[in-house]
């Protein structure tokens, strides 16, 4: 019997279990280091090499999944619901590749949806609504200890976001948060749970995700605007990151 392995964690009990499941390593860790910033939720990360999530009993523990909408089905639900007569099956929020204006029909067993690019503010909502803690005033805004300011981190943010096209220095991210580049290197793991490099990779991917989905480019081209050299590293990448080809990402969501 498959039972729930958790990494370790060094999190005082709170409000909330929160339990984050993606393909993808480098979604599941921006979606631990983001949700972590909330008081009221203990924040776990599923090991993939144990099973699906929903297959563990253990999920009476959980009180909201973040899944990856991707491998979610009306199976992985009625198995939830079946593992968790008392209490209930936990709510279920799914990571899309989608923009957030695009209408997505929930499967049974889901409670929302987001965008794998969505804004901290939309995710904390949808966290608070789901599992009824206090919503605050304001999304968090504490500082790590030892992360980046949260302006120095908004504008590192900003800058990679509009230059995702062009070579993106290490040297430049430094400067724009006014640190040495192996202070820097610190902080942003600190506060995005990722270093700098794989943060560029994920958002660099997501973006070319986007445009597969919604247009028709060759990935040629795709490849170039997402800051890739050449499609065949391309391609490396996005297996890395989404577990199939640009070619085959394509061809499920038309």
């Amino acid at each position: 019997m498959i039972t729930l392995q958790y990494q370790p964690s060094t999190q005082p009990q709170s409000h909330s279990t929160i339990l984050v499941s993606h393909a993808s390593c480098l979604v599941s860790a921006g979606l631990q280091a983001t949700l972590t910033r909330l008081p009221q939720c203990r924040v776990e990360v599923w090991d993939d090499a144990s099973g699906p999530w929903h297959s563990s009993p253990s999920l009476a523990e959980v009180d909201l999944v973040v899944a990856d909408a991707e491998s979610f089905t009306p199976a992985s639900s009625a198995a939830a619901e079946g593992a968790t007569a008392a209490p209930p099956a936990p709510r279920v929020v799914l990571i899309a590749t989608r923009e957030a204006s695009m209408p997505i029909e929930l499967p049974r067993g889901a409670d929302a949806w987001l965008p794998v690019g969505c804004r901290e503010e939309d995710l904390f909502g949808t966290v608070h609504r789901l599992t009824g803690a206090t919503v605050p005033q304001s999304p968090p805004r504490q500082r790590p200890r030892g992360g980046l300011a949260p302006g120095a981190l908004r504008r590192v943010r900003k800058h990679v976001e509009e230059r995702l096209a062009e070579r993106i220095e290490l040297r430049d991210l430094a400067a724009i948060a006014q640190l040495s580049e192996c202070h820097f290197s610190r902080a942003f793991k600190q506060s995005m749970g990722l270093p700098p490099h794989r943060y560029v990779i994920a958002r660099r991917i997501a973006s070319a995700a986007r445009m597969i989905e919604e247009s028709d480019r060759p990935l040629a081209d795709v490849a170039l605007a997402a800051g890739f050299s050449d499609q065949s590293h391309f391609t490396r990448v996005f297996v890395d990151v989404m577990g199939e080809t640009p070619r085959a990402f394509r061809h499920r969501h038309r």
